[in-house]
């Protein structure tokens, strides 16, 4: 079997070589030459392809995962080279399916997690030369990727143009690189608010609402949870896979990075994890967040206790269920900080549950209820209809490019503001409510 791997290891070596050395004749830019290629792009197989890879090599439930899902639209193995992945690389080129080569500049690197490295870039371009406002955007919102590094493994989410691309493992020493196309997908897109089941505050009185200190930077403390089915779905992972805390704990780093881009004065901090004893069976979606937020239950009880233990200001429970992208109150006090979110989301997914939590809403156009207040707390779709930021939801706009950005006037991408001052400013608003919500554990 090792032969068998190793044999199939070269085959794929050799293929990728043949293709990188056709596009470096191609390429003449010195930067092309410089950049160390991320991965090496293995043969194309179709779904019985796989399907014999993995009886030879004895590859496990997860494969036959990503291969049902029908929003992979591509899947080929990799060869990747992690080494590269530290902070000394300042430039790493990817050759993506179809012979198409990008180089993505570094502009954030992360180390102090033990066993892990991030590396956050974008595209390079001539863009804040062409549109030389202030305003403009430093890192490339429709073309960027967030990688992870695990010893010998990397992770994470490559986007070209608004095209994903996700970095995966699926067990035996085998990555794959994955194209995405998310209209294609099963799972429910829509982030759909819940009403609090006990709006008054006085039904738990152990729990005030603090006065808000004032501090440069607010210090957001988020405790992730974990329903049982959830659980049981990632654990169809391979063994030797990151662990589900680790996963929810890459996510909210790289959501650090939209709010740092974005002007939001905000850093989450991972604040721990906790299994819940929360089910999903039997139960709609608004059950499920309302069994953890509502006393009275084990559940309940559970949280409380590791939430009061951990100080967090927040609460987000990884779910499984597939009619399901989030769940969330929108939050005005201590007991409303709770949301769901989907253990298959993307890196912009928990960036925007937790961007309700503290006071972010999706797109408003007009004809739309006008009972929000303030009014200026939504999402953004740009002019033209083809880019939304982060707060909007894929009803607003389907097939929109989804942009790394919150919304707002005082930012703009090829010189088009992000937002309006008097519907669109989600950074305000998250400023605005920052200090209340970092006080909910003071």
């Amino acid at each position: 079997m090792a032969s068998l791997l190793r044999m199939m290891l070269t085959m794929a070596l050799a293929i990728s070589l043949l293709s990188a050395c056709s596009l470096t004749q191609q390429t003449s830019a010195p930067t092309a030459r410089a950049a160390p290629a991320l991965f090496e792009l293995g043969p194309t197989m179709d779904h019985q392809g796989w399907l014999e890879m993995q009886r030879k090599i004895n590859l496990g439930a997860y494969l036959n995962d990503l291969l049902d899902d029908p929003a992979n639209q591509e899947i080929r193995l990799v060869t990747v080279f992690p080494e590269i992945v530290v902070h000394g690389t300042r430039m790493i080129s990817v050759l993506l399916p179809g012979e198409k080569q990008v180089h993505y500049q570094l502009r954030w690197f992360g180390d102090d997690k033990p066993g892990k490295s991030y590396w956050y870039g974008d595209r390079p371009s001539d863009r804040k030369q062409r549109f030389s406002s202030s305003a403009e955007v430093d890192v490339d919102p429709s073309s960027w990727v967030s990688l992870v590094r695990y010893g010998d493994k990397v992770f994470g989410e490559i986007r070209v143009d608004g095209q994903l691309y996700r970095l995966d493992y699926v067990g035996a020493g085998q990555q794959v690189l994955i194209r995405v196309d998310a209209s294609k997908s099963v799972q429910a897109q829509t982030c759909i608010r819940v009403e609090d089941p006990d709006p008054s505050p006085s039904a738990h009185p152990f729990v005030r609402q603090q006065s808000a200190r004032s501090t440069a930077v607010s210090t957001v403390r988020v405790m992730m949870m974990s329903t049982v089915e959830a659980r049981a779905g990632f654990s169809r992972r391979p063994a030797d896979y990151p662990s589900l805390s680790d996963i929810m704990e890459d996510h909210l780093i790289f959501a650090n990075r939209q709010l740092q881009g974005s002007g939001v004065e905000v850093k989450y901090d991972f604040a721990g994890y906790v299994e819940s004893i929360a089910s999903e069976k039997g139960r709609t979606p608004n059950a499920v967040l309302n069994l953890i937020r509502m006393s009275g239950s084990d559940v309940y009880t559970q949280m409380q206790a590791a939430r009061d233990s951990l100080r967090a200001d927040l609460v987000l429970t990884a779910i499984v269920d597939p009619t399901v992208f989030g769940r969330y109150y929108f939050a005005s006090r201590k007991e409303t900080g709770f949301s769901t979110w989907n253990v298959l989301g993307d890196y912009l997914d928990m960036g925007h549950v937790l961007g309700h939590n503290i006071g972010g809403e999706h797109y408003w156009e007009p004809g739309d209820p006008d009972f929000f207040d303030p009014p200026y707390q939504h999402g953004y779709l740009l002019p033209g209809g083809n880019a939304r930021t982060i707060m909007t939801d894929y009803e607003d706009c389907r097939g929109c490019t989804r942009l790394n950005y919150y919304s707002s006037p005082l930012k703009q991408w090829q010189g088009i503001p992000l937002g309006t001052a008097e519907r669109h400013d989600v950074v305000r608003r998250l400023n605005e409510r920052r200090a209340a919500v970092e006080d909910f554990y003071p």
